[in-house]
């Protein structure tokens, strides 16, 4: 029993160091997009974290996070929709070190079983009819 509950320990001690680390990076992705420099989060993660990471660092994980979500918005759509929901959001993002307001499209497929996904989403700087129709046929071109 003692080596069963020594396992689960250690289990839920990895679990809850990949949560904190999760919640960690998605904290200073927020922030960066919020228009905090990336010396000024290396700082809070300093003061939160106790130890140093360098402001590269910092643009290191948000490098691989930009990564990562174009690889999920360029991935191929494969399966059934019969119904599409799309809309738009309004986001501050930061570019070019500024922070500017942009226009975040979404669509959302429900496949054959009732389950809602998330097909793609992009940012453009409003919601003209031309950005509609770009964001739909990237949509098309990816499969749906």
């Amino acid at each position: 029993m003692i080596k069963v509950s020594l396992l689960w320990g250690l289990i839920t001690l990895l679990e809850n160091y990949s949560r904190s680390e999760a919640a960690l990076v998605t904290t200073m992705a927020e922030m960066v997009v919020s228009g905090v420099s990336t010396k000024k989060v290396a700082r809070v993660v300093e003061t939160l974290c106790g130890s140093s990471i360098s402001k590269s660092a910092v643009s290191d994980v948000c490098k691989d996070l930009d990564k990562e979500v174009e690889a999920f918005r360029s991935r191929p759509i494969e399966g059934n929709y019969p119904f599409l929901t799309v809309d738009a959001t309004y986001f501050k993002v930061r570019e070019n070190d500024r922070v500017v307001s942009k226009a975040l499209m979404i669509a959302y497929g429900t496949n054959d079983d009732g389950k809602r996904e998330i097909l793609g989403f992009s940012a453009y700087r409003n919601e003209s009819r031309e950005k509609w129709k770009d964001f739909l046929t990237g949509l098309k071109k990816r499969g749906l």
